[in-house]
């Protein structure tokens, strides 16, 4: 979700339409084509409230493997970054420890993350290309943010209706 789409919601009639990427159960899928998944919902609003309190992203649902997948993609790219943090401390400043716990906690997420992306290719059917890059995007920093968003976000919304 976009940062414009946190401020407040204008009220038109009650209602506030908008192209979305969460489906909702006040979702309903365009009909502009079958390889296009976006979704355009009406949800009804009060006044000053955000969509993000509206479709309660708070609340995040793991009983999926796409959600689960989407968690460790997000950790993961965080734990990569972390290194941007502790490699200074270890070669500058002589100060190890930090990246031994950085460098486990990075492993182990790595290991998931690999799992978990064989276990969704296998269970929605990704192509050979999309494998690929989920994979790929693991080795790259700011790689899994990018997967998130381009390749694990709409396969979650495909998903949650069904078109998988």
């Amino acid at each position: 979700m976009s940062l414009l789409s946190l401020r407040p919601l204008r009220e038109t009639k009650g209602y506030f339409n908008r192209n979305c990427e969460l489906p909702t159960a006040n979702c309903r899928l365009c009909t502009r084509g079958p390889t296009e998944f976006d979704h355009f919902m009406t949800i009804p609003v009060k006044k000053n409230q955000t969509l993000c309190h509206i479709l309660n992203c708070s609340e995040m649902n793991l009983k999926t493997p796409i959600a689960r997948l989407r968690l460790l993609a997000i950790l993961e790219g965080i734990s990569y970054l972390l290194f941007a943090v502790t490699m200074p401390l270890k070669y500058m400043m002589d100060i190890p420890e930090p990246n031994y716990f950085v460098g486990m906690a990075h492993g182990v997420l790595f290991i998931f993350y690999v799992l978990a992306c064989m276990h969704c290719i296998f269970l929605y059917k990704w192509n050979l290309k999309i494998s690929f890059l989920a994979q790929l995007a693991s080795l790259i920093p700011f790689g899994t943010f990018i997967a998130d968003a381009r390749i694990f976000k709409p396969e979650q919304a495909r998903a949650d209706h069904g078109l998988t």
